[in-house]
């Protein structure tokens, strides 16, 4: 009986060894290994369905905009002859966004990504002509060339009398207006709306180029 429990006693320790070992071994691998964080996929916004709309807050402001001013003067006897030109080239297209509900969109949206079309021109029951060339869609001031192109450059003979002035101006009428838009924005990566409304401030359009003489004796 006593070779048998030694026998018994010896099988049960290698048992026990083998289990506590093969623990360790379980214990030691499961803590090399590293799980690691999954990566969320970078959220891609694009503006949907916009559209500009006027309301009895929104409206349309003119202004004369004087482009040169130039005097021609004469302190001879005989007729002198000058030549006046006017550029429109340097004109601008300005746009600026004011979004009533920016708190709820997402932390992680940059409106100067975005960019949209704005108004260059309104008919009567809502109806936009757009610019061709897009905006940031952001609070703050943008411009962009304006591109009138026609009648880009005036070229005018000016006949200076003698002993006399003449001041030429050369102006333009711009059309400044404040409506409202509303737009979706939408989360391509996850598909997600986001409603945007607010109003659009901005230069409409160019209209009505003129050259003005005003002859005074000297």
């Amino acid at each position: 009986m006593n070779m048998i429990d030694e026998y018994v006693n010896s099988f049960s320790n290698r048992i026990l060894t083998i289990g506590l070992l093969a623990s360790m071994l379980s214990f030691s691998c499961s803590k090399s290994v590293k799980v690691e964080p999954q990566e969320m996929p970078i959220a891609e916004y694009v503006i949907q369905d916009i559209r500009y709309f006027m309301t009895t807050d929104d409206k349309i402001d003119t202004a004369k905009v004087v482009l040169k001013d130039t005097t021609f003067y004469n302190f001879g006897n005989d007729l002198k002859v000058g030549k006046f030109t006017g550029n429109l080239n340097k004109l601008n297209k300005t746009s600026r966004f004011q979004l009533t509900n920016l708190d709820a969109l997402p932390d992680d949206v940059k409106l100067d990504d975005l960019s949209v079309n704005v108004p260059q021109n309104w008919n009567s029951g809502n109806y936009f002509d757009l610019f061709p060339e897009k905006f940031p869609l952001n609070q703050l001031g943008n411009q962009r060339p304006y591109n009138l192109a026609s009648r880009s450059t005036e070229n005018i003979t000016v006949n200076v009398p003698p002993r006399s002035k003449i001041s030429v101006t050369y102006s333009i009428e711009a059309y400044y207006m404040t409506c409202s838009f509303s737009a979706v924005l939408q989360n391509n990566t996850t598909g997600e709306r986001y409603p945007l409304t607010g109003t659009w401030k901005g230069l409409l359009r160019y209209d009505n180029s003129q050259t003005k003489l005003a002859e005074q004796p000297l």
